[in-house]
């Protein structure tokens, strides 16, 4: 159970230590391979451009499933990891999207299209209408 603040939540992460060479390697190349954008990184592994930009100057270690994200996503090549640390990191709260329009509360049979004018897809079928 991780420590809860302000809403946000603490949760365990294995990070990956890398060397600052290392680091600036990587990260220049998925820079160049982002066409400089690091909005479109951030997006890729889900994470604000300002965690990101943490990762990029080395004040924030990655997390190891991020850094294999990063690397399969951008097609470039893992750094050499010196060291796994078990860390807490801060996980927003994600929100939930809202359905733009509201679902029939009674759609009828799927793939049935509209119905008749003034027929109700629940009223029984008269007996008449079966006979052919």
């Amino acid at each position: 159970m991780g420590i809860l603040r302000n809403r946000e939540e603490l949760l365990p992460v294995t990070c990956a230590v890398l060397k600052e060479n290392e680091r600036e390697m990587f990260f220049n190349d998925v820079r160049r391979k982002a066409a400089g954008n690091m909005d479109r990184v951030a997006k890729a592994v889900g994470v604000p451009v300002s965690t990101l930009q943490d990762w990029v100057n080395g004040t924030a270690n990655v997390p190891y499933i991020t850094l294999q994200r990063l690397a399969s996503e951008f097609e470039v090549e893992m750094p050499t990891v010196t060291e796994l640390r078990r860390e807490f990191q801060q996980i927003a709260p994600t929100q939930t999207l809202r359905p733009s329009a509201r679902m029939p509360t009674n759609p009828g049979v799927i793939g049935s299209g509209p119905g008749p004018q003034g027929v109700r897809r629940d009223a029984p079928v008269p007996r008449g209408d079966l006979r052919r």
